[in-house]
């Protein structure tokens, strides 16, 4: 969130935009774009902590809020979480952008790999994001039940196993957890 906070202080808004109708979500929502081009393919989500930015390794292994008072650290937690839907909207207009474009159907499924810490890990316990273009569910229920079977496989095969590992990663070494559905203590 800092990057954009300080993005936001940066750059000041065309003049010529002042018009526009809900330009401050806009806006914002360019600031992001622009923050995250070309991160797909930069390869640091290979290179970093897990794949996580810096911040977000900070904010999980719990010094984000050190020194703040706990209306601050509300605060924090709040535009970080405001922040994370920012950017899963933005991801669901481009979405649709390239649905409307192309004539084509787009499904984005997301599971933030972050648990609370006494969740059980178990593919009934977790929850995941879903974007499927809106015509698509307004046709005839054809596609609903491969759908769900598609978001059930990747809260199985994909969410679970990255909720363990992330869990796994930040256990501190005197605790014992589960990793891929073994026990193991850590050294």
């Amino acid at each position: 969130m800092n990057g954009i906070s300080t993005l936001l202080e940066k750059l000041s808004r065309p003049l010529e935009l002042a018009r526009i109708t809900d330009i401050s979500d806009r806006w914002l929502s360019a600031i992001i774009a622009m923050s995250a081009h070309g991160a797909h393919s930069d390869n640091d989500h290979l290179s970093s902590d897990q794949g996580f930015h810096p911040l977000t390794t900070k904010h999980y292994l719990g010094n984000t809020f050190e020194g703040m008072s706990s209306e601050d650290k509300k605060t924090a937690s709040r535009e970080r979480a405001n922040h994370l839907l920012r950017v899963r909207k933005l991801i669901y207009d481009l979405c649709a952008v390239l649905d409307r474009l192309s004539g084509g159907v787009t499904l984005c499924i997301h599971h933030p790999g972050a648990t609370a810490p006494l969740t059980d890990l178990q593919p009934q316990d977790l929850s995941a994001s879903l974007y499927l273009n809106p015509k698509l569910l307004a046709e005839p229920l054809w596609c609903h039940q491969p759908i769900a079977e598609i978001t059930q496989m990747f809260i199985e095969r994909c969410a679970l196993p990255v909720a363990q590992s992330f869990r796994w990663s930040r256990a501190p070494p005197s605790q014992g957890v589960q990793k891929h559905g073994v026990f193991r203590r850590i050294q």
